[in-house]
């Protein structure tokens, strides 16, 4: 089989190849529940057939105004499989930048995290263009707000699920995604505006499955693995790092509470990877360092001594020269009363990390 060329491929690749009952999890009463691959890939399907209904076509910009969930994920792989163009934004926006980007790009519709997004899309006349709204959360549709007919219709993601659920079509589900090209535009990028009104990147399915591929290449990431998502998807990183690189290696993705929950997911969930930027790994190095120095003075000695060792066999492993006995037992030692405390804070099961979307200081490699 070849490689995927499109982000649809690679979806319809991975569901193929690695069929689990664990691709993601989500917590819910208080406890991590899994979604096998499959349920996913049928909701996937159905908001695919409610987006056609409601006249999505393929080119058309479709928008995601929401902090990470599994909505966030179906939808996103639904306007994929829509031949549209997903248009992610972060729900931290003020209106003004939410309008903004969803003039620029000329938006048709959008999903919303709750009934907060919702009123950030403004009326017809700021938005001419978008003609629907589906509010992920289980607040009301239409006429919620009590004040009469709304700018455009709104679907509850409940109703707007079923109703592709009731009317699918497998053979125009199948005619779209498998028409897609490699140089067909994927997803539009807004950038952060600090220096005016932000700005469309455009990145086509090919930018994005080259990175995917090439990632896989270099990082033995595969289907006994398990990944915690935190960083926003709104950014290109954690979409391609923890979203479309996980899927296809057949990982599950476990989406934590919230950035001030990770500590206690990290112990609920026990991943195998954490994709973050530098300034996690700072504070967390920062914490280790802080313990380490209000402990005893033998504590101490030893925490440098094991981190020396580290060091050492690290640079011998990168440099692919044989690791000498008496390091191996070092290491073993240094490990045991060290670093295998350290693995118990992140789970107990952390194989490797990836840092991304800015310089990772060496010494906190």
């Amino acid at each position: 089989m070849r490689e995927p060329l499109t982000l649809c491929e690679l979806f319809q690749y991975s569901l193929e190849r690695h069929p689990r009952e664990r691709a993601y999890m989500l917590k819910v009463n208080g406890a991590y529940r899994p979604i096998s691959s499959r349920e996913f890939a049928d909701r996937v399907e159905s908001v695919t057939a409610a987006l056609r209904q409601i006249g999505v076509q393929p080119g058309d910009r479709v928008a995601i105004v929401a902090p990470n969930r599994l909505e966030w994920a179906i939808a996103d792989y639904a306007i994929l499989h829509s031949g549209a163009v997903t248009v992610p934004v972060y729900p931290t926006l003020q209106a003004s930048a939410v309008q903004h980007i969803l003039s620029d790009c000329s938006a048709m519709a959008a999903f919303v995290a709750d009934g907060e997004q919702l009123a950030k899309l403004g009326n017809a006349k700021q938005l001419p263009h978008l003609q629907h709204a589906i509010r992920m959360d289980a607040g009301g549709s239409d006429n919620e707000n009590g004040n009469g007919k709304p700018p455009r219709p709104v679907y509850t993601w409940r109703e707007f699920e079923t109703r592709g659920a009731a009317a699918p079509d497998p053979e125009a589900f199948a005619r779209v995604w498998q028409a897609q090209k490699p140089d067909d535009l994927a997803t539009l990028i807004y950038t952060s505006g600090t220096t005016g009104d932000p700005k469309g990147v455009m990145l086509t399915h090919t930018n994005l499955v080259s990175n995917v591929l090439s990632a896989l290449r270099r990082f033995p990431i595969n289907d006994r693995d398990t990944c915690l998502s935190f960083l926003p998807l709104s950014h290109i990183f954690e979409r391609m790092a923890g979203h479309f690189v996980m899927w296809h290696a057949g990982a599950c993705i476990a989406f934590a509470e919230s950035v001030e929950a990770v500590p206690e997911n990290l112990a609920e969930v026990r991943p195998t990877i954490l994709v973050s930027v530098p300034r996690l790994y700072e504070k967390m190095n920062a914490r280790v360092l802080s313990s380490v120095a209000e402990s005893s003075a033998i504590r101490q000695k030893l925490f440098d001594w094991a981190q020396q060792v580290g060091r050492d066999r690290v640079r011998l492993e990168q440099a692919d020269q044989p690791i000498p006995s008496w390091m191996k037992v070092q290491s073993a030692v240094a490990d045991r009363l060290v670093f295998s405390k350290l693995r118990q804070r992140l789970g107990g099961r952390m194989r490797f990390m990836i840092s991304g979307g800015a310089p990772l200081a060496p010494g906190i490699a």
